[in-house]
C-alpha cells in the first residue's frame, strides 16, 4: 500500500471545527473511556482519505492510522472500534459538517418557536451496472435500465444531528418516503420538504401531531376560503401582484394552511417556465394558468403569521437548496 498523504488541509481544517464536539461520541456510545491509542477524529480522518479508493478494508485503516498515530495498530483493534456506535457517530459526525456548511446563524433566530427542525431531502447515486437488478434506476430511449440507488435523509438542523437514513432503489420516490417523517416528528417540531414530498394525508398527519410544516405549493392542488367558497389563485395573483391569507387546500382534505406567494424576478420566472416545457415528462403538459403562477414563489404552511412574515417563510426555505447542495456535495 502506498504511504498516504497526511497534510489534507479540508480534512484537518474540518477535524479541528469537530474537536469540540467528541461529545456525540459520548453519546452515541462510541466514547466510553479515554482511548489509549486510536482517537476517534483519527480513526474518522483514516475512514474520509481512504474513502475516494476502494472499500476501505480493516487492514488499510491499520496502516493508515499506524502512520497517523506514530505507532503500531492492529486489525484487530480496529475492528474492536467498528461496530454499530461507529456507524452512528459517523452519521452525527456527517449531520454536524452539513450543517455547519448551511451558514444558519442569519436565520437561526428564526427557529426559536421549534422543538427540532427536521430537514428532509434525497440524492440519488449511480451503481455499476451489474446492481440494476437490486437498485433499478432510470431507463434510456433504447430501453436499457441504469443501477440507481436514493438515498433519503431526516436532519435535524436546529440541533444538529441525523434523525434517519435509509438507502432505496430510485424507483422509491419522494412521494412514497413522505411518511417517513411520521415516525420522528413530536409536538412543536418543524418540518421543510420539497415539493416532490408533498402528500396532503401527510401535512394532515403532522399538523395532528402538534407539528409544523413548510411546503411549495402543489400546481391543481383546490383552495377553498374558510366559508368553503373556491379561491382562484391566478386570479387573486393577477390583481394583487402577492398574497398571505389562510385558506382550505384540498377537495376532500380540507387542510386549514396558510398560504404564501412572492413575485420573482423576470428572468427567474422566464427561467421556471422554459424548464417546465422543456421537461421530457409529457404528463405535466403545462398550460396558461400554470405557466402564469411560475412566476410567484408558492408556499403553504401552518406557520401563523406572528412567528414568521412571509419574507422570512421564503428565507427559511432557501435552506432546502442549500441542504441538497450540500447533500449532493
Amino acid at each position: 500500500m502506498d504511504r498516504p498523504e497526511l497534510h489534507h488541509e479540508a480534512f484537518d481544517r474540518e477535524l479541528a471545527l469537530l474537536r469540540a464536539e467528541e461529545r456525540i461520541g459520548i453519546e452515541v456510545g462510541f466514547i466510553r473511556r479515554r482511548p489509549r491509542k486510536i482517537e476517534p477524529l483519527q480513526l474518522l480522518k483514516a475512514f474520509c482519505m481512504l474513502l475516494p479508493g476502494s472499500c476501505p478494508s480493516l487492514r488499510a485503516l491499520a496502516t493508515v492510522l499506524s502512520v497517523l498515530c506514530s505507532e503500531a495498530v492492529s486489525k484487530q483493534a480496529v475492528a474492536k472500534r467498528i461496530g454499530r456506535p461507529w456507524v452512528e457517530f459517523l452519521k452525527q459526525m456527517l449531520a454536524l459538517l452539513l450543517c455547519k456548511q448551511l451558514e444558519l446563524k442569519p436565520v437561526e433566530g428564526l427557529f426559536a418557536a421549534f422543538e427540532r427542525v427536521l430537514l428532509h431531502d434525497s440524492s440519488v447515486l449511480p451503481l455499476p451496472s451489474v446492481m440494476a437488478p437490486y437498485y433499478k434506476g432510470s431507463r434510456d430511449r433504447t430501453g436499457r435500465a441504469y443501477a440507481q440507488a436514493k438515498v433519503q435523509a431526516i436532519l435535524d438542523i436546529k440541533n444538529r444531528s441525523y434523525l434517519h437514513c435509509a438507502v432505496t432503489d430510485f424507483t422509491c420516490n419522494d412521494q412514497r418516503a413522505a411518511a417517513d417523517v411520521l415516525t420522528f416528528v413530536g409536538p412543536g417540531d418543524l418540518v421543510i420538504r420539497d415539493l416532490g414530498y408533498f402528500v396532503l394525508g401527510i401535512l394532515a398527519r403532522i399538523a395532528d401531531a402538534g407539528a409544523f410544516f413548510v411546503s411549495r405549493y402543489r400546481h391543481g392542488c383546490l383552495l377553498f376560503d374558510p366559508n368553503g367558497i373556491p379561491v382562484d389563485l391566478v386570479e387573486i395573483l393577477n390583481k394583487e401582484g402577492h398574497l398571505d391569507r389562510r385558506v382550505c387546500i384540498g377537495k376532500a382534505e380540507r387542510l386549514p394552511v396558510r398560504i404564501v406567494a412572492i413575485p420573482l424576478p423576470p428572468s427567474l420566472a422566464q427561467k421556471r417556465r422554459r424548464l417546465l416545457r422543456q421537461n421530457r415528462d409529457h404528463r405535466l403538459n403545462p398550460g396558461k394558468r400554470h405557466l402564469r403562477l411560475l412566476g410567484w414563489a408558492i408556499f403553504v404552511t401552518n406557520v401563523t403569521e406572528d412567528i414568521w412574515s412571509a419574507c422570512e417563510i421564503r428565507e427559511i426555505y432557501r435552506l432546502r437548496w442549500r441542504i441538497e447542495i450540500v447533500f449532493k456535495a
